[in-house]
């Protein structure tokens, strides 16, 4: 037996006495040959023998079930938290608990959107934007916000404005948004006026402009973690844009696309303009790679990307480069590519349109949310 990543190879021997005290140990000269190995597997499903979802069903991880999850988010704090929340299409937001074992219901659905959120930069409180169907109002909320020391049972209004679909806290302290029409990005109380003496909303810019016919639009931010820039993607936008920080102004400026063309779907393993997605775009992550770590490269993250309707996850490298990392496997044996399979990820497995995407750093995993699954997916190294 062999533990998992036991990537140094050492192989040492220890003999504990009746109290658990080492009395000797012994370091062999040779060293194993560990091969890592890469695998999907499935942490959450239960569906009916049509292979539809039965809802979301809390309860021991084991024994639940889970509907969907557009939108996905790991915390770990040792000793505190260990969980996984997960935002769903008009299901409330949810909470998987590692700690406990457990699948749960969080926030109930109260609002007209709740499946996008993110945290401040101390993961105490929860924000939640909101389509309040007010496209160009100040007068209903767009940001809710419920804080980890009540156990997130209690939804405030956070924030009033038009309607929401996107949020984002910096770790500055400044919070953004991205609102319905015309995809527009938004720094809250961004602006002062000296005749009103009242802070206002500043709108940066709008991804409208990339589109040559682009009004309501569902626009997701991704923060780095250097905190220097931002990715932004959506439903109707089939690229990645790229917006870089304004620290001095606290502001995101006008981005470019890293790769994809905002008007044009498909599937295409490229670098830049040259590569293609699918046009229902809804989250991605930034995982640290340990070769340009080493390396010594300025931007040592890939962004691992949901791709739906190409029922896989992407690769895509600081350059833009684009890859497959899991999914799509055996499409040749039926002439589909979308299905429910675990094993080797490029040469097994299998999704129907992945959603929500997280990463837990300590482990080394990945966790995938599935529409039509009606699943929550693992992908890890062992």
């Amino acid at each position: 037996m062999v533990p998992k990543r036991a990537y140094s190879g050492e192989v040492k021997v220890s003999i504990e006495d009746a109290g658990g005290n080492v009395v000797a140990s012994h370091v062999f000269d040779d060293t194993f040959d560990y091969h890592k190995k890469t695998t999907v597997g499935t942490l959450i499903r239960k569906v009916d023998e049509r292979g539809l979802g039965l809802g979301n069903i809390a309860g021991p991880i084991e024994e639940a079930a889970f509907q969907t999850g557009a939108f996905l988010r790991y915390n770990y704090k040792e000793g505190e938290y260990d969980e996984i929340i997960c935002g769903g299409w008009n299901s409330g937001i949810h909470i998987v608990d590692f700690m406990k074992g457990t699948f749960d219901l969080l926030i109930p659905y109260q609002h007209t959107q709740m499946r996008t959120f993110d945290f401040t930069a101390d993961c105490d409180t929860l924000l939640i934007p909101d389509d309040n169907y007010d496209a160009y109002s100040n007068a209903l909320p767009n940001i809710y916000y419920s804080v980890r020391s009540e156990g997130f049972g209690r939804l405030r209004p956070y924030h009033y404005g038009p309607c929401a679909f996107g949020v984002l806290s910096t770790p500055d302290h400044h919070l953004f948004y991205s609102t319905w029409n015309r995809g527009a990005i938004v720094k809250a109380n961004g602006t002062y006026n000296a005749a009103t003496k009242q802070w206002e909303d500043k709108t940066l810019f709008e991804v409208a402009t990339f589109m040559r016919a682009g009004n309501g639009m569902r626009m997701h931010m991704i923060l780095h973690p250097s905190g220097k820039f931002m990715y932004i993607l959506g439903p109707a936008m089939m690229a990645i844009l790229k917006s870089e920080y304004d620290a001095q102004n606290h502001e995101f400026l006008y981005p470019t696309v890293l790769c994809g063309a905002p008007e044009a779907s498909g599937y295409v393993e490229a670098t830049g303009s040259m590569a293609r997605f699918s046009q229902f775009l809804l989250q991605g992550v930034f995982v640290k790679n340990r070769d340009y770590e080493r390396q010594g490269k300025e931007d040592i993250y890939d962004f691992y990307l949901s791709d739906p309707y190409n029922h896989c996850i992407r690769r895509i490298t600081p350059e833009g480069s684009v890859s497959l990392f899991a999914g799509r496997s055996n499409s040749t044996a039926d002439g589909s590519i979308f299905g429910y399979v675990d094993g080797d990820p490029l040469k097994e497995a299998r999704f129907w349109q992945p959603q929500g995407i997280t990463y837990d750093e300590r482990n080394e995993t990945f966790y995938v949310a599935e529409w039509d699954n009606h699943s929550l997916r693992y992908i890890t190294t062992e």
